[in-house]
């Protein structure tokens, strides 16, 4: 089901995500390739990506290079378990975009996401959203798309922007998208959510303190009608641009025939 660990301002966060043991656990259950998406310390910091069809030793081997060269104060490490699309390199995360990279555990699915040939969900959500503002593409995702999933928007020079129902780490900065591959790695759920009351189930249902639906302040009103009418345009010129990228005709009446767009209801 791929695993995402994303560990934000260094220290015991970094140390977890980046740690050799913790990488080849996780590469046991999710061997389908890896990648590493990471920002270093300064404004303006651009997303850099390292990814493949890493082995457990090229993956801890990545990891170690960029710790000791680069000093990321922001990392996104993806281990992938192929469900959907071709078990190769370019199927593999984080995928590039024009704002960063695009990172996701889990299966997107909803109007106007229509993968082409070998694609993955992921994969196509990506040649989708990549070209779009990352704040209309986290709305678009969340509202139309996310089936579940946990998705991660690095941005360059600008905060990253988290989707779906994450999982907290045992220490500050550190957040995972399940809980069930990297157990040892997950806070403990909160009394009175033990007990079924107050805080909400984790991602997995395994237990574990699970973190806000949306992330983003900018996300926080995507139900109500007016941002509904805004995820609509978005997805529409979102939609219009892959067409007329693909060398298609850009038609609004493109969109049913590719199922349609329910607009999301408040």
């Amino acid at each position: 089901m791929c695993l995402i660990l994303h560990a934000l301002g260094g220290g015991d966060a970094m140390r977890a995500a980046l740690d050799p043991d913790n990488l080849r656990a996780a590469w046991k259950g999710n061997p389908h390739g890896a990648g590493i998406a990471y920002k270093a310390i300064g404004p303006g910091s651009r997303v850099r990506i390292v990814r493949g069809l890493m082995s457990a030793a090229d993956l801890v081997a990545a990891a170690r290079a960029l710790a000791r060269s680069v000093r990321p104060y922001e990392v996104a490490v993806h281990l992938r378990y192929a469900t959907h699309g071709a078990n190769d390199e370019t199927m593999t995360h984080p995928f590039p975009t024009a704002w960063g990279a695009l990172v996701h555990n889990g299966i997107l699915r909803g109007p106007g996401l229509v993968a082409r040939g070998a694609e993955s969900d992921t994969a196509a959500a990506a040649r989708i959203v990549g070209r779009m503002d990352a704040v209309d593409a986290s709305l678009l995702i969340g509202a139309a798309w996310l089936n579940g999933s946990r998705v991660l928007l690095m941005r360059h020079g600008a905060r990253s922007l988290r989707v779906g129902r994450w999982v907290r780490g045992v220490v500050d900065g550190l957040t995972l998208s399940q809980s069930y591959s990297l157990p040892m790695l997950v806070a403990p759920a909160p009394a009175s959510a033990a007990s079924g009351k107050g805080a909400s189930a984790s991602a997995s249902g395994k237990g574990g303190a699970s973190v806000p639906w949306w992330e983003t302040e900018e996300a926080a009103g995507c139900a109500t009608a007016a941002d509904a009418a805004a995820i609509e345009r978005a997805a529409s010129d979102a939609l219009l641009a892959d067409a007329r990228h693909a060398g298609r005709r850009g038609r609004r009446g493109e969109l049913d025939a590719m199922g349609g767009w329910d607009a999301p209801r408040s």
